[in-house]
């Protein structure tokens, strides 16, 4: 997998895209959809990364580099103002208005990180592979899971 550590500069991420199966993510305007190659709408979990270090986006499923592009863009969010969220795809405007295309996500995530950098190689496949949560939290019975769980079934 290769895996830049250059500084992560945002992203925002969507886990799909038109047809909902893949992971992608832009970075700043004019708009550059792009997405992976591998399906994530299957049921299975799914451990994904995307970078950006300001030359390149990459993404990686399941420990494996997926898809890699040049950016057009060398910085986040200085000529379009969007109110993105995660998983949803917002191509919003202003605050709390209509997100426009709905690319929403349907499913569970957890464990989510967010750095200022972007993670080695070795960094990305630890938080893969360790055999032990590096921050255990029992989620059974846990009111976001719940949430989730319900809106999934919906």
């Amino acid at each position: 997998m290769a895996a830049s550590s250059s500084a992560l500069v945002s992203v925002t991420i969507y886990l799909l895209l038109g047809n909902l199966d893949y992971v992608a993510f832009d970075t700043c305007c004019g708009i550059h959809d792009w997405h992976g190659k591998t399906k994530v709408a299957d049921d299975k979990w799914h451990h994904a990364v995307v970078f950006f270090d300001g030359k390149n986006k990459r993404i990686c499923i399941d420990d494996e580099l997926d898809a890699e592009v040049k950016s057009p863009h060398k910085v986040m969010g200085k000529a379009i103002t969007r109110y993105s969220y995660i998983g949803i795809g917002s191509e919003a405007g202003t605050f709390d208005t209509a997100t426009g295309i709905n690319w929403a996500f349907k499913g569970i995530m957890d464990e989510f990180f967010l750095y200022d950098r972007a993670l080695t190689a070795k960094e990305v496949v630890h938080l893969a592979t360790v055999p032990v949560n590096p921050f255990p939290v029992d989620a059974k019975a846990k009111l976001a899971v719940s949430w989730a769980q319900i809106k999934d079934e919906q």
